[in-house]
């Protein structure tokens, strides 16, 4: 009943109408305040980014053109005050969809701004992870790909996931509907959790058990990563089988999703996914970045990898691939027939990481090296 109505119904009260008004009235402006103080200890809030991109795909990933974006000040405003103003609705929920002119844009914008912000908080670093681990495989754009093959580097370091993996397949896959009935078991045994049911633990341990049954791709890995997040936020009985279960559905998420930049089908991409290996575990990536290097026949891919060889410095010998393998590697980049560009970038390379005692640019330098050391 609006307010008018209550105090019309009532009778008229002045002290209990001031009284009422003020509390109302203080109310608001305590949470307006706090949505001010949030967006003015961090610019940017990881449920705004969430929610973004959430707005900018559809459930196949494609790219949407109609939806609901939010500024950071927006978002919190919106979460915050929800439904605490006399006769307004500002949830996220009773948001006007608007035109995106260019999702791919945006979609880079809110990537960006959800990696600039501090991974060492869980739930920060599960987005980060989660949305990476995603559009690094099933977005339109090779830009969003691209940086979220990046993004993926310093996240693999964090998580210590070990080497990639390659995409699930085969007939043993958990279809939607298996997913969907496993999905329905775990958030029961939630709802018995907030009830108090006495076999509340038991059931979460039932769900936990059939989520981890489960063979999963990518897309079942990302819906159930999302889920037992919330969950853990709101299970009040959360125990070390949800967190064991966290973590395991993340390494899963960042295997798989390297693993497919290793062959994507555009050269910038798989150039970052290389980085990406070399960056989250150096040593157990050796092998593996050398042998796809060696295959590789994009001129991108090989001019990124000189660069950073050049400033990482050569992989120590690991499963069987030495210094020297890469450095002769660089010198057969140098001084064969590759183009120019090739050339210049493993050179340069070269001046920075052989330990030569000269740089150059010029191959006759490079060729008296290589002869000098036999």
């Amino acid at each position: 009943m609006p307010f008018a109505t209550r105090v019309a119904t009532r009778g008229f009260d002045s002290r209990r109408l001031h009284q009422t008004c003020y509390a109302r009235d203080m109310r608001a402006v305590l949470l307006l305040c706090l949505a001010v103080a949030m967006c003015a200890a961090s610019c940017r809030v990881a449920g705004q980014n969430d929610h973004n991109l959430s707005q900018l795909h559809d459930s196949d990933t494609r790219h949407r053109y109609r939806g609901v974006l939010v500024s950071d000040f927006e978002y919190v405003a919106r979460t915050a005050l929800g439904k605490s103003l006399e006769n307004a609705d500002l949830s996220l929920a009773q948001a006007n969809e608007g035109k995106i002119a260019n999702p791919t844009e945006e979609c880079v914008d809110n990537l960006a701004d959800l990696l600039s912000l501090d991974g060492n908080d869980a739930t920060v670093f599960a987005l980060q992870l989660e949305w990476c681990a995603r559009l690094a495989v099933e977005d339109p754009a090779i830009v969003v790909r691209e940086l979220a093959m990046e993004g993926l580097g310093p996240l693999g370091a964090q998580l210590q996931p070990g080497l990639p993996q390659a995409a699930g397949a085969g007939s043993d896959l958990a279809t939607p509907e298996m997913l969907s009935a496993v999905f329905a078991q775990m958030l029961n045994a939630v709802r018995a959790a907030r009830e108090g049911a006495a076999d509340a633990t038991q059931r979460r341990t039932d769900a936990v058990t059939a989520l981890r049954a489960l063979r999963m791709d990518a897309a079942g890995l990302w819906r159930a990563a999302r889920l037992v997040r919330e969950v853990r936020r709101v299970d009040p009985t959360e125990g070390e089988d949800l967190r064991a279960l966290t973590r395991d559905l993340q390494v899963q998420l960042w295997k798989r999703a390297v693993g497919a930049g290793l062959t994507d089908r555009d050269e910038r991409v798989r150039a970052a996914a290389m980085r990406t290996c070399t960056a989250a575990d150096p040593q157990a990536a050796n092998a593996v970045v050398w042998e796809l290097l060696r295959r590789e026949d994009s001129d991108y891919v090989r001019i990124a990898m000189a660069r950073m060889l050049q400033e990482r410095g050569l992989p120590q010998e690991s499963n069987g691939v030495t210094r020297e393998m890469w450095l002769e590697h660089l010198y057969g980049q140098a001084t064969g027939t590759a183009e120019d560009a090739v050339r210049v970038a493993a050179m340069m390379a070269l001046s920075a990481q052989a330990q030569a005692g000269f740089q150059s640019l010029r191959e006759e330098d490079w060729q008296a090296w290589w002869l000098a050391r036999k």
